[in-house]
């Protein structure tokens, strides 16, 4: 029967079900084993009922009892399923306290961790205070014993640095004198030093010029006597040059007059010269620019023969009309004096000559196309080499990035394997975990404990630093006095 079937099927689930819960619930496991006893009774009673009813028709009185009291049992194990979904709900809603209470734990365990850690931190904070407290004591114990010395020390020096004052100023006086008499004398001593130096070399100058006048006056006085003699030569001389004087001076009234006639014909030839220069600098100038001239037209002829040359080379190998060439040399040389030779010779020449143009024009043509040609096949050089260099460029960004790939694969292994080793020590510490969750409860009352034991030390440490800058202020004002004693009494005073 399906009625018999279902409550087994949720008895096997239950069963594996109760397998996974913890102990705390093993009490509700007891009573769901106990209902599904009774309903598994239950339905047994009703199957062998059913047979009898089939084998004993006779009872059919007896099966309406059996009907009633079945009615009974299935109102007691529709409660018992009620019961059982109120204790369903009622295990989730403590599994899920249970997980909220497995949190609080690892938070509480950190906690804990972090205290610990705070505690050790604090002892220690506290040890390094009491030896610094002490060395503090000891300090200001050895500063207030110096500073009674001090005050004592400073009465005498006070006494003593009064008279060095006064000391101090009279030999600053007195410096002071020395030095002003001592650099006036080191001026003195400079200028008497260079009025010495130039006086001996004005000594020994004069001795110079005194040697130089004693040769000079030996020499002009035998030069008197000489000139006395020569006096008297000059005068005849002398005499005779006023003749000579007279004479040159007629002489030269007539140069002059021959000089005044020179100047008026060298005038008038400056000027000729003048005007001949400057018809000489501009046919310099004429004959430059001639010559400029002439070198552009023998550069154009040579070019424009260069280019003659060309055209009639291309037109001895294009072989255009070489019979027609050969019968005009033929009939030149045979009527080389008729005049319609003549002509037809000239009209000849100008055909050719223009033809000479036109071929001229095809060539600049050509030219140009070629230069065309060679700027097109630089440039596509240019695009290959450029297209050849980015394939390298991107053959080589392909192989980096397969290089970059395996090693990516590789360490994506490494890193699965690491996780999966990550994963077997996650499990390997839950399961400690749990062993400590007891601990936890331990921990927890000794934290409170130490709690306690810290609030009190911080406290103490509160006082302790107050009272530490306290002294230290006081230390600080007891320093600055000294440096101010130091200060005015000049003399560095040592305990």
């Amino acid at each position: 029967m399906s009625f018999s079937e279902n409550p087994n099927s949720q008895s096997e689930q239950k069963h594996e079900e109760f397998k996974t819960l913890p102990e705390e619930t093993l009490g509700t496991v007891e009573q769901r084993s106990i209902l599904n006893d009774n309903s598994r009774i239950n339905e047994v009673e009703a199957e062998t009922e059913q047979n009898d009813l089939i084998v004993l028709d006779p009872d059919h009185l007896n099966l309406d009892n059996k009907h009633n009291e079945y009615a009974e049992y299935h109102g007691k194990y529709e409660n018992a399923q009620n019961k059982l979904t109120t204790l369903r709900e009622k295990y989730q809603t403590s599994v899920k306290t249970m997980l909220q209470e497995t949190k609080k734990m690892h938070s509480m365990r950190d906690e804990v961790d972090a205290l610990c850690l705070r505690l050790y931190y604090l002892n220690k904070a506290k040890e390094d205070v009491s030896g610094d407290l002490l060395v503090l004591q000891r300090a200001v114990e050895k500063v207030h014993t110096d500073l009674s010395k001090f005050e004592d020390e400073k009465l005498r020096q006070d006494l003593s640095v009064d008279r060095m004052q006064t000391k101090v100023d009279q030999l600053k006086d007195d410096i002071t004198l020395y030095e002003a008499q001592i650099v006036a004398q080191e001026i003195e001593m400079n200028t008497s030093q260079n009025l010495l130096y130039e006086a001996e070399a004005q000594i020994v100058a004069i001795n110079v010029d005194k040697a130089h006048l004693l040769t000079q006056w030996k020499t002009s006085l035998l030069g008197l006597q000489r000139r006395n003699e020569a006096y008297a030569d000059l005068l005849a001389a002398y005499n005779k040059l006023k003749e000579e004087l007279l004479v040159l001076e007629n002489e030269q009234n007539a140069y002059k007059l021959s000089i005044n006639k020179e100047q008026e014909t060298h005038e008038r030839l400056t000027g000729l010269q003048n005007k001949n220069e400057s018809d000489l600098n501009t046919l310099r100038k004429q004959l430059l620019h001639s010559e400029t001239k002439l070198e552009a037209d023998k550069q154009a002829y040579t070019t424009y023969s260069r280019i003659l040359l060309e055209t009639e080379r291309n037109l001895f190998n294009a072989k255009t009309r070489p019979l027609a060439l050969k019968k005009e040399v033929h009939l030149t040389n045979q009527y080389c004096g008729s005049p319609n030779v003549i002509e037809f010779y000239h009209e000849e020449n100008n055909t050719a000559q223009a033809n000479v143009n036109n071929i001229r024009k095809q060539l600049e043509k050509k030219v140009l196309e070629k230069q065309d040609l060679e700027k097109k096949i630089s440039e596509e050089l240019r695009d290959r080499l450029t297209a050849q260099k980015a394939a390298n460029y991107a053959n080589k960004i392909n192989i980096n990035v397969q290089d970059q790939s395996r090693e990516l694969l590789t360490q994506i292994v490494q890193m699965e394997n690491q996780i999966a080793k990550d994963e077997l020590g996650v499990a390997h510490k839950k399961a400690r975990n749990k062993q400590q969750q007891e601990k936890v409860s331990e921990l927890e009352r000794e934290i409170d404990n130490t709690n306690l034991l810290i609030t009190k030390l911080e406290g103490e440490i509160h006082h302790a630093n107050i009272s530490v800058e306290h002294k230290q202020g006081n230390i600080d004002i007891l320093n600055k006095k000294l440096e101010r004693l130091i200060r005015d009494c000049g003399v560095s005073i040592r305990p």
